[in-house]
């Protein structure tokens, strides 16, 4: 979570939706944020907090969101991350894009909430002032702000969808598992993108 006091606003940033990159633009001198961590589903701090702070209960909160297609890849892509290169926060390991997309069907235990939870999961029961979403980041918290933010360059090129679900019948099985898992993310946040075509 980052609280901006100067402009009375709690940005939440789910997983996977440039929160470290947000984090970093924001929390400077130049804009005042505040990184705020607090425990995740799991017990353990981190800045994907999202609670609200008594002190800031009156701020306006804004919510980031991606499409959960898109969303799903870049999960995936963390996954082997982090099983090459921190391989003790990973129970589970050796998945495949298809067995993956499972795990998270099946709410599979042995794998993190951080891949398993949908945005509309983690932030369940609670209401937002505005929604963002992904693609227009930069630009839409510029405009909330009234003034332009710089943030680094993704950790990797944009995601095709097609390579990822339309290219063999794992493909295909992976696309229907995240519909899915992520039907109430769709209907919440992307309706003008179900039923998702490629």
């Amino acid at each position: 979570m980052i609280i901006l006091p100067r402009h009375k606003l709690c940005i939440i940033t789910p997983p996977h939706t440039a929160s470290r990159h947000l984090h970093n633009a924001l929390c400077t001198p130049k804009h005042g944020g505040i990184y705020c961590i607090g425990p995740n589903p799991e017990g353990v701090a981190d800045h994907h907090y999202t609670q609200r702070c008594s002190e800031y209960y009156d701020f306006k909160r804004v919510l980031i969101v991606r499409n959960p297609l898109d969303r799903a890849i870049g999960l995936f892509l963390h996954y082997e991350w982090a099983c090459q290169n921190q391989p003790l926060t990973i129970d589970l390991h050796g998945l495949n894009w298809n067995n993956f997309t499972t795990a998270l069907l099946e709410d599979n235990p042995r794998v993190s909430w951080l891949y398993r939870y949908t945005i509309s999961r983690l932030v369940s029961g609670d209401t937002y002032d505005h929604i963002i979403k992904y693609p227009d980041l930069q630009q839409d918290i510029s405009n909330l702000l009234g003034c332009s933010i710089e943030m680094e360059p993704a950790y990797h090129p944009p995601n095709i969808a097609k390579e990822w679900y339309a290219s063999d019948s794992n493909g295909v099985a992976a696309w229907f598992n995240i519909l899915k898992w992520s039907k109430e993310d769709f209907f919440s946040y992307f309706p003008e993108d179900w039923p998702a075509t490629l």
